[in-house]
């Protein structure tokens, strides 16, 4: 399936400057990318393609993922250009998530349970008391 994926995400950047007509109203948009430049485990975002090629991560006008990015943004599309990075190997399974807001709302949970579903088993985790949390 990863192979897949990465087949069609790369066949859509070949494409894209064809495609770009279609970024028009959109605001922020994820690409995923095998570039191995990318960090793993994190998700990066930029405002500008320009601001890439300053970036530690060394892409070029030829990398695909600043093509993903100025045929974004050459095709309407606004606000930032994030990239999470797939997997090029087995990798076990992890959550990802992002801040949450407002902190307070949660120190109201003091018997809450957490259900999620990870490499196709359910797994719950009971008993979470976040009454404590200072920081999101």
């Amino acid at each position: 399936m990863r192979q897949l994926l990465s087949f069609l995400f790369a066949f859509a950047l070949t494409l894209s400057p064809a495609l770009s007509q279609g970024y028009a109203g959109v605001n922020n948009i994820l690409f995923l990318a095998k570039d191995n430049a990318l960090p793993g485990g994190v998700v990066i975002a930029y405002s500008q393609c320009s601001s890439m090629l300053n970036d530690v991560f060394g892409f070029t006008t030829n990398s695909y993922v600043y093509t993903a990015c100025t045929s974004y943004y050459g095709g309407g599309g606004t606000g930032t250009v994030s990239y999470w990075r797939l997997s090029n190997g087995d990798t076990r399974a992890r959550i990802y998530g992002g801040q949450l807001a407002p902190c307070g709302g949660y120190k109201s949970i003091t018997n809450g349970t957490l259900t999620y579903t990870m490499n196709g088993f359910a797994t719950t985790a009971g008993a979470l008391d976040l009454s404590g949390v200072t920081s999101c």
